[in-house]
This record gives structure tokens, sequence and C-alpha cells, in this order.
């Protein structure tokens, strides 16, 4: 089991491991599966490609893994609100599990 959910860092990315070997905080981080975003409401949302959501799927593309878990941006980030309102979204639509 790795757990990290006491780390306190700006940026957090932990791919090629399989998600229920994983302690992370749902305060800080999530946990992305590339499955979940294949429907209809994940395209409805019509984001930008530089999204941080868009860019978290990229990097799961990236190393070839189905799953990940990222780190949210911190309170100050500009994007905080943008992206805990788009949190929101995909959590109301099924795509995101908000708890473990």
């Amino acid at each position: 089991m790795l757990d990290f959910s006491e780390l306190e860092s700006k940026e957090v990315e932990v791919v090629g491991l399989p998600l229920d070997k994983l302690r992370w905080n749902t305060e800080r981080h999530v946990a992305l599966k590339l499955e979940r975003f294949q429907g209809g409401a994940w395209k409805a949302l019509n984001l930008p490609p530089t999204n941080f959501w868009r860019a978290r799927l990229r990097r799961l593309e990236l190393f070839g893994v189905a799953e990940g878990v990222y780190s949210l941006p911190l309170e100050a980030d500009k994007r905080y609100a943008q992206t805990k309102e788009e949190m929101l979204y995909l959590v109301r639509e099924g795509i995101l599990d908000q708890e473990r």
C-alpha cells in the first residue's frame, strides 16, 4: 500500500499502480479512470484543451495507463474555483467518484 494521504505538495501524480493499492486524501487528490471519461456527459462539457481535467487525462494516455491519482489545484491557484465547479459536475454525472 502506497499511502500519500498526508503528503502536502503542490503537485502529485501517481500512475501505473492500481487504485486499490493507493491511499490518498480526497480533499487534496482526485483519482481518474480513463474509461469513465468516454461518455456524452464528459463531451458535453466542451472544455478547452488546456483544462485541468483534459491535461490529466492526456497524462494517463501518455503513460499508457487506465487510472491515476492527481493533486487538485491549491485554493490560491487561479484554476481552483473553475476546477472545483467542474468537479462537482463530474461527480453529479457519475464520471468521478469523490470518495475512495
